[in-house]
């Protein structure tokens, strides 16, 4: 989700931080990588602002995913219904203004965007609150919620359960960002997508970004279609981040990997240090354009459990 400056990434309580680029040009990515998007931005958002061609389609594997070590830090989201998140575990990204890539929301702290639905989910919702869905009077909210300065894992997997949220315009995300972020900058402290869906949520979209020698960003991603959409059932993202490697996998399967060892000249790897956890979902963009009159009113990603495990 990059953006034209590096302050949508700094977490704070304005921050203009989104997710990576969605990618352009993804091609399968198992061992090896592929292009994920036509140009730079040189943004810091996460998401790209420029154009490019939709990901293309990887061919998923037969692989299982490993075991994962041991377990670090998990949320399962107990609890009543309309209950807010654990501060001491949760911060919230908070603002509007485009977040660098066109985007229409505002996040937000209240229950309405971010609360557990008291069935063991928390629901992030991104909800219109004023105008028409497509009209230039439309007005959403929503919520972004990281474990910023709270748990990290240098390397390990990270691991999601969710349901994601769907909808013309509407692009749910779970995501990894290098704690170091406010010294270093986006794209220098790495990101990995665990996933992003777009739209109909027909494809998982996982990415790893960093930067190059120039500091501008380079992008992989792994797009895999589905045989029905992500939003209809939930779903386990998982990837496993080391100082060489990041391996995805979706329920289990490994859908490809991002090598340091493959990458393009003049490219650096920026993973082996801290990095946090985001959960969000965004309204328009880049990615998945914009909304219009079939978009619904109120878009919401329910997420079962997060796992951060190091390894064994």
């Amino acid at each position: 989700m990059s953006g034209p400056a590096d302050a949508r990434r700094t977490p704070s309580r304005r921050s203009v931080l989104v997710s990576a680029a969605r990618a352009t040009a993804a091609l399968p990515l198992l061992a090896g990588a592929a292009a994920c998007s036509g140009q730079d931005d040189g943004g810091g958002s996460g998401r790209p602002t420029g154009g490019g061609s939709p990901p293309s389609s990887s061919t998923p594997t037969s692989t299982a995913l490993p075991e994962a070590g041991e377990l670090v830090w998990s949320d399962d989201f107990d609890g009543a219904a309309g209950t807010a998140l654990d501060r001491r575990d949760w911060a919230y990204d908070l603002g509007g203004g485009g977040w660098g890539n066109g985007e229409l929301q505002t996040y937000t702290d209240d229950v309405a965007n971010a609360a557990l639905d008291g069935q063991g989910n928390l629901a992030i919702t991104a909800r219109l609150v004023s105008g028409t869905a497509g009209g230039s009077d439309q007005r959403w909210t929503s919520a972004r919620v990281t474990t910023f300065g709270l748990h990290t894992l240098s390397a390990g997997r990270v691991e999601v359960r969710a349901k994601v949220a769907s909808g013309r315009g509407i692009w749910p995300a779970a995501w990894t960002l290098g704690q170091d972020i406010q010294t270093v900058g986006w794209p220098a402290c790495g990101e990995v997508d665990v996933i992003e869906a777009v739209n109909d949520a027909g494809q998982c979209l996982q990415t790893v970004h960093g930067p190059d020698a120039t500091g501008q960003r380079w992008y992989e991603t792994v797009s895999t279609p589905q045989p029905a959409p992500l939003s209809e059932a939930f779903h386990t993202f998982a990837a496993d981040v080391d100082d060489e490697r990041v391996l995805f996998a979706l329920d289990g399967v490994v859908t490809g990997s991002v090598e340091r060892s493959a990458l393009a000249d003049g490219r650096r790897w920026p993973f082996g240090g801290p990095q946090y956890l985001l959960l969000n979902v965004a309204v328009g963009g880049q990615l998945p354009g914009p909304t219009d009159a079939s978009t619904p009113t109120a878009a919401t990603m329910l997420v079962d459990w997060v796992r951060l495990s190091r390894p064994a």
